[in-house]
């Protein structure tokens, strides 16, 4: 069975680039939240690694960020 999980190297590429990156590099989760209108303890699971993201979180992700979901999808 295919699994699927974030793409967090994607995310964290097209984060740098709208400003949603703290200086030393973490991901800025409230930021993140707030640009694609997902709950933050939603992004900081899927970022964590704990949660794989939803359809709809990876969508509301994508369109924040000018992506495709299939940029966003990691295949194992």
């Amino acid at each position: 069975m295919t699994s699927h999980a974030l793409n967090l190297d994607a995310l964290r590429d097209a984060a740098t680039k709208a400003g949603d990156v703290h200086k030393d590099g973490r991901l800025h989760r409230s930021r993140i939240a707030r640009r694609s209108g997902i709950d933050p303890g939603v992004v900081s699971r899927i970022t964590r690694g704990e949660n794989g993201p939803s359809p709809r979180t990876l969508i509301l992700l994508a369109k924040a960020y000018h992506l495709t979901v299939d940029k966003l999808i990691r295949t194992d």
